[in-house]
Order: structure tokens, then sequence, then C-alpha cells
């Protein structure tokens, strides 16, 4: 059996590499920035692993979709169902610089939520997390 020769017409082209991330073409960059499901949303089964935490759209990245619906999502939740009374404390105590003494289990809920961060060892809160607590200051 013969087959006909590959010529440039069934050939797809070339992806253009995103300029500001080395895991993305272009245009997934593009796509991921403009909704909630990231680069990672619209990457094939194989791609998701390497795509994901894309800075390109990361719900820390403004001006992606991602990042206001994290914003957004912090105020509803200090609105419709603030966290327990230890972890509000904490990050409340990280914002203020005075976190010394601290539940783990509290930690981990807050870095589950985004609202806190590490720098190696400092604790930082996250522009989710004085949302949050800002929301909250208006509620309470």
């Amino acid at each position: 059996m013969t087959y006909p020769a590959m010529n440039a017409e069934h050939l797809r082209p070339a992806q253009i590499e995103c300029p500001d991330c080395s895991c993305c073409t272009a245009r997934l960059c593009e796509k991921g920035r403009a909704h909630p499901f990231e680069c990672e949303g619209f990457a094939n089964a194989e791609a998701k692993v390497l795509v994901r935490g894309c800075p390109c759209s990361a719900d820390t990245t403004p001006g992606t979709a991602s990042h206001a619906a994290a914003l957004l999502r912090a105020e509803r939740h200090a609105v419709e169902r603030p966290l327990a009374g230890t972890a509000e404390f904490l990050l409340r105590s990280v914002a203020a610089g005075a976190a010394e003494d601290f539940s783990r289990n509290a930690l981990q809920l807050l870095q589950t939520w985004r609202y806190v961060t590490t720098d190696g060892a400092s604790l930082l809160v996250t522009e989710a997390g004085r949302k949050y607590l800002a929301a909250r200051d208006v509620v309470t």
C-alpha cells in the first residue's frame, strides 16, 4: 500500500510560544487569562500537568479572570461563611505582623484558601486574604 506524500497543507501550523512563561503557547495563555479555569482548564489531559500553576493565568496574577474570581470568592467567604475564630485570629495576626504562636490546622486552612503564603520562614497575607479581612471589617 502506498501513502501519498505529506505536504505542508496537511501539517498543523506551528504554535507560538508564550513570551511570558515557558509552559504554554501564546494562544493557551490568552484563553487562560480570560477564564477562571486558567490555562489548565483548556489544556489536554497530557498537558494539564505541565501548565498547572501557569503564572500567566494564576489567581495570584492581577488582571486575570482567575484573580478577579479569587477576590470575589474571598469577599463572599467573609460574608457568607466566615472562618472559625482561630483561623481568622491567625489571619489578622499575620496581617499585623505578629503571628508567633499559631495552630497548624488554622495555618493549613488559611493556606488552602490562599489567604496566607510563606516567604522563607515568614508568613505573608495575600491579596485575597486582605480582601477577606476588609469584607469582614465591613460586616462586623
